[in-house]
């Protein structure tokens, strides 16, 4: 017990013979531990829920993923993370449809079917409104689905929406649905409102003359673009990244990745590549500029701090800038972030040598060295002949004398790939395979183990 003050009524623990200081400090860590304490009850429960998620994990991926990520779809820096992590299981993840998806992630196809409740100002009830009209058949163009869905919950905000996401490429590109957009909006809202009011147009009562509105001849836009577009409203880059062509360029800059960086539990000096996002300036007391961003790349994001003197010296940061980072990786109460010592931009790292910015900086054994004596295995979960074909291609591009050896998980078999698909390893075709395969999919063992 405590008195008004605050201090321990302890008379039963002088009476055994401790001291006053050391009865008050040991009650004193038993009042800090009980704010948070896990009783045998508390702790068997969690240790359940951990054993069930990680069977269902393993044992069901797809269904695990899938509802995994149809909680958050709230918030699009956990889809991001989930959707990362599925990949990395060898899980594709295919761009929302309003001809296939649901309100949440779905299973199609041995793959996971984006959500359209997932995409920025697109509702549930709206959703729910695509899948009712869908009932009757699949959309047969833009000017069917604006005609079909309801017009008191499918705005021009939403439709906007679903074009720049990329929901509506069974009909047309982007570049083509947004310049027939608002036309096809409002014919379809007037068409909508005539047989509300029981007025009947020749193309309502015979369908086969209503050709709908003609699509222009164009390109789509450049994909830098479309990526920057399904980023904007999807929340993160699915069909590709900005990163992926100047990749093999940054890598000779950097120590890791930002996914192996992540996974170390010790402070050291780093050199990280990749993307700027979430950028932000702040005013320090003394009125100094500082600033903040998180930095991705193709494995995943860290927060990046840059306090005054570094970001005086650094040319001006926005976002969507690639760059290299170098600084000391902090740990601080399970939460890591990057301090950073210096900053260079992808255009000035021409007139700067790799082994000047990574002075200090211990980089782990190159692949080449660390793939000595070890075989290349790529397993299929599942019968993915496109995936195959795909596969096959990427392995030609990088021809040597090295064999690769095909798993199939479904027949527990290993067969040894023709010799027109051996391979000389490089940094290019590991990142390739990663890519479209999934970390867990593209093995490396000892040679002498399948001898």
């Amino acid at each position: 017990m405590q008195d008004e003050d605050g201090k321990w009524i302890i008379p039963g623990a002088l009476r055994l013979g401790l001291t006053r200081p050391d009865a008050e400090e040991i009650f004193d860590l038993m009042a800090k531990f009980a704010e948070y304490g896990f009783n045998k009850g508390h702790a068997t429960a969690y240790a359940v829920i951990s054993y069930h998620t990680a069977y269902l994990k393993a044992n069901y991926p797809l269904e695990f993923m899938a509802a995994l990520l149809s909680t958050v779809m709230g918030s699009s820096d956990k889809i991001s993370f989930y959707i990362q992590d599925a990949k990395l299981c060898g899980i594709q993840v295919l761009p929302p449809d309003v001809q296939y998806s649901q309100v949440g992630f779905s299973i199609e196809a041995q793959a996971i079917r984006f959500g359209l409740g997932a995409i920025r100002n697109v509702g549930v009830n709206v959703v729910e409104k695509i899948l009712e009209a869908r009932k009757d058949g699949l959309f047969k163009s833009l000017d069917d689905f604006c005609l079909r869905v309801d017009h008191k919950v499918l705005n021009r905000r939403v439709l906007e929406s679903l074009v720049r996401s990329g929901a509506v490429g069974s009909f047309c590109s982007r570049a083509q649905a947004l310049a027939v957009m608002d036309q096809v909006f409002d014919t379809a809202a007037r068409r909508q409102k005539d047989r509300l009011s029981g007025q009947f147009s020749l193309f309502d009562l015979d369908e086969e003359m209503d050709e709908g509105i003609k699509l222009p001849d164009r390109p789509d836009f450049p994909e830098r673009e479309l990526l920057e577009m399904e980023k904007e409203y999807l929340g993160l880059y699915l069909s590709g990244h900005p990163l992926s062509a100047v990749l093999p360029q940054l890598q000779s800059y950097m120590s890791s990745d930002i996914l192996t960086c992540l996974e170390g539990e010790e402070e050291r000096k780093v050199a990280l590549g990749g993307l700027v996002t979430g950028f932000r300036q702040t005013v320090t007391k003394k009125g100094e500029m500082m600033a903040s961003f998180v930095l991705e790349d193709l494995t995943g994001g860290i927060e990046v701090l840059v306090f005054p003197r570094v970001y005086a010296q650094t040319r001006a940061l926005g976002n969507d800038q690639v760059i290299v980072v170098v600084g000391k990786y902090i740990i601080r109460d399970e939460e890591k972030k990057i301090f950073a010592e210096k900053i260079t931009k992808l255009e000035d790292l021409k007139t700067s040598e790799p082994s000047v910015e990574l002075k200090g900086i211990t980089k782990p054994q190159n692949r080449t060295s660390q793939m000595a004596g070890k075989r290349l295995f790529l397993r299929f979960t599942d019968d993915k002949s496109d995936l195959m074909e795909i596969v096959l291609s990427i392995l030609q591009r990088f021809p040597g004398s090295q064999p690769v050896y095909f798993y199939f998980e479904s027949d527990q078999k290993v067969i040894e790939g023709k010799r027109e698909f051996w391979i000389n390893d490089e940094d290019e075709l590991h990142n390739a395979l990663l890519e479209v395969m999934g970390l867990h999919n593209v093995v490396w063992k000892p040679a002498k183990n399948f001898a």
